[in-house]
């Protein structure tokens, strides 16, 4: 388990992010799950007291070029399509996997 929170004097929104190596694939049916093999994760996220309302679904991301996300390096100059599962939220406090940053203004 993973529990981090940003702080703020006003409503931001925040995302954490997890980038997964190419073997995972990744699906959202109702929440975020990843597997690989016989490993299974789920991504779940837990609001808090104080926590803004609002949870925009989870996202998945594969190979993207705009933003460029979802990819790793394998070797000089080769990159592979990699799952980036995305939870998001929105209020005073919330989740962020890099620290209190927020992503986006209000």
């Amino acid at each position: 388990m993973v529990l981090e929170e940003a702080r703020s004097d006003t409503s931001r929104v925040v995302e954490q992010t997890w980038h997964l190596p190419p073997v995972f694939t990744a699906a959202t049916p109702g929440g975020a799950v990843a597997t690989a093999g016989g490993t299974r994760v789920d991504f779940v996220r837990v609001p808090l007291p104080g926590d803004g309302a609002e949870t925009p679904p989870p996202q998945v991301v594969k190979g993207s070029r705009t933003p460029s996300q979802g990819w790793v390096v394998t070797a000089d100059r080769t990159a592979r399509p990699a799952p980036v599962v995305r939870l998001g939220g929105r209020g005073r406090a919330g989740a962020d996997a890099h620290g209190d940053r927020p992503v986006a203004e209000p």
